[in-house]
């Protein structure tokens, strides 16, 4: 649960310190071999053996709307929410371009800086241990969106690492609705 909250007041603060919009797509495809999930911004596929859990916005008006520009995929299978803590997990956010990242390293130990290429992009961040858990913070910016991706790598249930073919495939099938 506190993995939960530490990801959703990461997300919050990223929120407040930006309008969430962009257009636009970055070319991906659909190297996946899973089901397409979209929001409002974009869609990604969600592997074989990975769901989709629905990030509800918790500042709408209406009860149980969604985020406009943010999607999540749990590896593993689950019922409801709950069941998915001890889970690793993928968050994707298409932010402005021009918005500020919150330099969250410092909550973090054995923080180790990432680079790689996927998806016609480049993807710059770190990995670093917090509650027990290795998480992974990446971004990447084109001139429509700045791509975010907060993931648990080792949910303790379930796992995975940055090479994984459902990761990467994940980061190939990014494009804008």
């Amino acid at each position: 649960m506190k993995k939960r909250l530490a990801l959703i007041i990461a997300v919050i603060c990223v929120m407040a310190m930006a309008l969430c919009a962009c257009g636009g797509g970055n070319g991906g495809g659909d190297a996946a071999k899973g089901e397409v999930i979209s929001c409002e911004v974009f869609s990604a596929v969600c592997p074989k053996g990975w769901q989709n859990l629905p990030y509800v916005d918790i500042f709408a008006e209406e009860q149980g709307a969604l985020e406009p520009n943010i999607l999540e995929f749990v590896k593993g299978k689950f019922k409801n929410e709950i069941d998915t803590y001890g889970m690793a997990n993928v968050v994707i956010t298409c932010a402005d371009p021009d918005a500020r990242q919150l330099d969250l390293k410092d909550m973090y130990k054995n923080v180790e800086e990432v680079t790689f290429d996927a998806g016609g992009l480049t993807w710059q961040g770190y990995t670093g241990e917090l509650l027990g858990f290795t998480n992974l913070y990446i971004t990447s910016k084109t001139d429509d969106c700045t791509w975010e991706i907060s993931a648990t790598l080792n949910g303790g249930d379930t796992s995975f690492k940055m090479d994984d073919p459902d990761f990467i495939s994940i980061i190939e099938s990014l494009q804008m609705n």
